[in-house]
C-alpha cells in the first residue's frame, strides 16, 4: 500500500518534531552543564571573598592581595562568559520550540486531511456495498417475483 501525499508530509513534520525534541534535549543537558558551572564559579568567588577578606584582617602583602583582586576578576569575567553562553543557549531553545510548533501544526493539519480522505473513502465504500447488497436483493426478488 503506497502513501498518500498527506501521510508522506505528516512524516516529514513528526521527523521535524523529532529532530527538533532531540536538539532540546541536547541544550537541556547543555543548560544543566553551564548552571553547574555557575555554581561552581559562584561558589569559588565567594571562597576568593573569604580569603581576601581574611587576609586582610592579617596584613598580608600587597602582591597576595592584588592576586586575590585578579583570580576574583577572572572569575567575573568566566561568569560573564557563562551568563552570556545561557543567554545564546535561551536563544536557540526559542527558536527550536518556534520550529517544533510549526512542525507539530503541519503534522496535526495533514493527519487531519487525511482522516478526512480516509473518511471520505469509506463513505464510497460503504455507499458502493450498499448498493451491491440493493441490486443483489433487488435481483433475488425479480427471480422470486418471477417464480411464483
Amino acid at each position: 500500500m503506497s502513501l498518500s501525499p498527506h501521510q508522506i508530509l505528516a512524516r516529514l513534520a513528526e521527523n521535524d518534531r523529532a529532530k527538533a525534541q532531540e536538539a532540546l534535549a541536547a541544550l537541556a543537558r547543555q543548560r544543566q552543564k553551564l548552571q553547574k558551572r555557575r555554581g561552581d564559579v559562584e561558589v569559588s568567588m565567594q571562597q576568593l571573598i573569604i580569603q581576601r577578606d581574611a587576609t586582610l584582617e592579617t596584613g598580608t602583602e600587597a602582591s597576595t592581595l592584588l592576586m586575590m583582586e585578579t583570580a576574583m576578576r577572572e572569575q567575573q569575567l568566566y561568569l560573564l562568559q557563562i551568563e552570556s553562553d545561557m543567554s545564546a543557549l535561551s536563544e536557540s531553545e526559542a527558536a527550536l520550540i518556534r520550529g517544533w510548533v510549526v512542525a507539530n501544526q503541519k503534522y496535526d493539519s495533514h493527519d487531519k486531511m487525511q482522516q478526512k480522505l480516509d473518511k471520505k473513502v469509506l463513505r464510497a465504500n460503504e455507499v458502493r456495498d450498499q448498493k451491491q447488497m440493493d441490486d443483489m436483493f433487488a435481483a433475488k426478488s425479480v427471480r422470486e417475483g418471477s417464480n411464483s
